[in-house]
């Protein structure tokens, strides 16, 4: 059948042996009966035609002679062979027929004996001195044939049905001996499937190919179970090491790469528990924000890897100062951020701060160089100041940029007044851009006298920005914050337009001066100023000898090498370079000697107290002593009285700028000024020739 299917190889093999053997004991058994019949048949036959033959030779006498009597006595005498059925005699040639009818067929004819029995008829010639005289006709029944036929099939099934049972039980001994040990191989490897457990074995139950097989799958589940347990102990030694990796991807996540510091996410996922354990104990615990100052001058100047190494020791340093319960992270750049717990009161936040500071005030090695690094810090107390990081940041932030402002290097404890500061730092930083673009950022000018000659030699340049909403805001206000954003950059660029458009018009005008323009510090730190100092000067045709640039002493600190070359190309374009402020910064004589400066101008600080601080006095005094042998003009700044005025001129100085002559106006008051303008001069023979550039 299609859909039929031995699925067990036992149930297979006992069908295919027993198909086989039935098969070719059915084949022998048809065989066997088929000859046994035949036999039976034959001998049949021949027992009949023997007996034929006897009678054949007995009865030709009684033929010859036509003896009825005799005839019917031989022919009886078949009687006894129950398969006769008739006989008869006949002679040949003559009407002479006997006939003898047995048994069953008394009761028919001669002539419906084939009709009614099943048999055969057997015919010889009766034969005399060689010669046939009649025939000899007998039926037989065919009933002893088939009662043999019968009884032979009947022991022939008899015999295939016992021989089948045997092969039967046989077969089921062979199958178990050839299925035995591949029923066992299953079991096994069904285990092992279901439970996992590969030290499990098949048993080896014979030396053929099953056998082999087992053997093979032994074989096999060694190897696996050797691999299982290599997989095992690799896993165990992958999870180990994911781990630790996981362990590493935790640290890196919650920690600063360069110093091993928690960073902005651990403290987020800290600061919780602090805020309770404040709480809890009932005392306010400080944060203190902590900036490098001028982190960035070290970055550029020195390059990274100092950097780098910098912020490695600056972190070793906090780590040495404070507790071990203290939170220490860097929250970027050169920005740390110090969680101190359990503070008593204000003043010891103070002495943190301090402590701080005085760590950082010890030198710094790097690679052989000596660094000299101080730090603002700004510190905020919850939960006076914010109840949360974001708040107690912000405040502390807020006081970290009031410590920069003051000074550098300091402490500063937030207060509520910093917000303003704040808010006038994000009013700058939002607008200022605006302000640019819309012109709000106004030109003053005030003027640089030659008070010996009287005349207006130059002027110099401030800037004030009318706000829309605070008005006319002074220099002061907003101009620390535009260098901090850099939008002074935005600022420098449009004064600098500016300045030479309207210097150009002043030479249009027939009245030609030299207008100087102040330059952020950010400008030395590249070469991208001197391109905007060309395009200003060929947009506006002026002459560089029209335009002065006026810097300060910071600005050659921040990055020396640089700033010195930029001041010298400017210089190589003709323009007249000043150094502003002399005197109060980190005043180097070696700018003096290697830079080409045209003027320095005299900080407005010695000249409030020339009058009445001999120290001011011997300083100025030395500072135009020291600028005339260095063949350079001074200017000083912040003449505010005739006395002042007079003093300077009596030691031979003779520029000037300062309210005395004019504050800083408006283009429109500068020129009207400028026009009314009749001083009077000092006299000569009270001084010596100004000296001018060789």
């Amino acid at each position: 059948m299609k859909g039929f299917r031995f699925r067990k190889i036992r149930t297979r093999l006992l069908t295919i042996v027993m198909a086989g053997a039935l098969l070719g004991m059915g084949s022998l058994t048809l065989i066997y009966l088929s000859t046994s019949i035949a036999l039976l048949e034959t001998k049949r036959n021949h027992q009949v035609e023997t007996q034929l033959a006897i009678l054949a030779t007995n009865i030709s006498a009684a033929v010859i002679f036509e003896d009825e009597q005799s005839a019917h006595e031989l022919l009886s005498s078949l009687q006894v062979d129950g398969d006769f059925l008739a006989i008869s005699v006949t002679k040949t040639d003559a009407d002479f027929q006997a006939v003898e009818l047995f048994q069953a067929a008394r009761k028919y004819t001669w002539e419906n004996i084939p009709e009614a029995f099943s048999g055969e008829s057997f015919s010889i010639p009766v034969i005399l001195d060689g010669e046939a005289i009649g025939e000899l006709t007998a039926y037989v029944s065919d009933a002893s044939l088939v009662a043999q036929v019968t009884s032979t099939v009947e022991q022939a099934v008899l015999v295939f049905m016992v021989i089948s049972a045997v092969i039967y039980l046989l077969s089921l001994r062979l199958q178990k001996a050839i299925t035995g040990p591949v029923q066992a191989l299953n079991q096994v490897s069904r285990k092992v499937t279901e439970e996992g457990d590969y030290s499990l074995r098949a048993p080896v139950m014979s030396h053929d190919e099953v056998g082999e097989l087992a053997a093979d799958f032994n074989r096999m589940l060694d190897q696996i179970e050797q691999r299982d347990l290599m997989l095992e102990k690799t896993v165990q030694q992958r999870t180990a090491e994911l781990e630790k990796l996981a362990d590493e991807f935790r640290h890196r996540a919650f920690h600063d790469a360069l110093t091993g510091l928690p960073n902005r996410a651990l403290l987020a996922e800290r600061i919780g528990s602090v805020v309770a354990h404040a709480k809890r104990v009932n005392l306010p615990f400080g944060l203190f924000l902590i900036d490098l100052d001028n982190f960035k001058n070290i970055n550029d100047t020195l390059g990274h890897d100092v950097g780098d190494e910098l912020l490695k020791t600056i972190a070793e340093r906090l780590l040495a100062t404070m507790r071990d319960e203290d939170i220490i992270c860097r929250l970027g750049g050169d920005e740390f951020l110090i969680v101190a717990e359990e503070l008593k009161h204000t003043t010891s936040a103070d002495r943190i701060a301090y402590k701080l500071l005085r760590a950082l005030s010890e030198p710094i090695v790097v690679n052989n160089k000596r660094l000299d690094v101080t730090m603002s810090i700004g510190g905020a107390l919850y939960p006076e100041h914010g109840t949360d990081l974001t708040s107690l940041k912000r405040a502390a932030d807020i006081a970290m940029y009031a410590a920069k402002e003051a000074g550098k290097n300091q402490y500063k404890l937030f207060h509520g007044e910093m917000e303003k500061t704040t808010q006038h730092r994000l009013m700058v930083q939002n607008d200022l851009r605006d302000a640019v673009k819309a012109g709000d950022i106004r030109l003053y000018y005030q003027p640089q006298i030659d008070a010996v000659s009287g005349t207006v030699y130059g002027c110099e340049v401030l800037v004030r920005w009318r706000h829309k909403k605070h008005g006319l805001l002074a220099p002061d206000v907003f101009i620390p914050y535009a260098e901090e954003s850099g939008l002074i950059q935005l600022v420098d660029y449009y004064v600098l337009d500016q300045a030479c458009q309207q210097a150009r018009m002043w030479i249009d005008q027939g009245k030609p001066l030299v207008v100087s323009i102040n330059l952020s510090g950010l400008h030395f730190r590249d070469k991208n100023i001197l391109e905007k100092l060309r395009t200003a000067l060929e947009t506006h045709q002026l002459p560089p000898e029209y335009l002065g640039i006026e810097l300060t002493e910071a600005v050659l600190i921040a990055d020396a090498e640089v700033a010195m070359a930029v001041v010298s190309d400017i210089k190589a374009m003709g323009l007249k370079i000043s150094l502003d402020d002399f005197g109060v910064g980190y005043s180097s004589l070696n700018y003096l000697r290697t830079l080409p400066f045209d003027v320095v101008k005299l900080d407005k600080s010695f000249i409030h107290g020339i009058l009445t601080n001999p120290q001011d006095q011997r300083l100025t005094e030395g500072i135009m002593k020291l600028a005339q042998g260095l063949n350079l003009r001074v200017v000083a700044e912040g003449v505010e009285s005739q006395e002042q005025m007079d003093y300077l001129v009596g030691i031979h100085c003779r520029l000037m700028q300062g309210y005395f002559f004019l504050p800083p106006r408006t283009c429109e008051d500068f020129e009207y000024w400028r026009a009314h303008w009749q001083p009077a001069a000092v006299t000569r023979d009270k001084i010596m020739p100004f000296p001018g550039r060789r």
